[in-house]
């Protein structure tokens, strides 16, 4: 009856979605529990002070409004 999403800190939200929106057509009420790896080295504090992690949330931006204005409704 639930599903235990496990994702990288810096796109657990979007998987959230994407999950959620998978399950949501099933003939069942399927919860979707995100939960980041506590092995992810990303911090959310302080994400614009390392060049990857820069990278990591401009792209993550990038897929949220490529979900919200496309995949969404499809």
């Amino acid at each position: 009856n639930s599903i235990l999403l496990v994702t990288s800190k810096y796109h657990s939200f979007r998987s959230s979605l994407i999950f959620n929106k998978a399950v949501g057509s099933l003939d069942r009420d399927i919860k979707i529990i995100s939960s980041p790896s506590k092995y992810d080295s990303f911090n959310e504090q302080e994400w614009w002070q390392e060049r990857e992690d820069m990278k990591r949330v401009f792209l993550e931006y990038c897929k949220l409004v490529n979900y919200y204005c496309w995949e969404q409704f499809s």
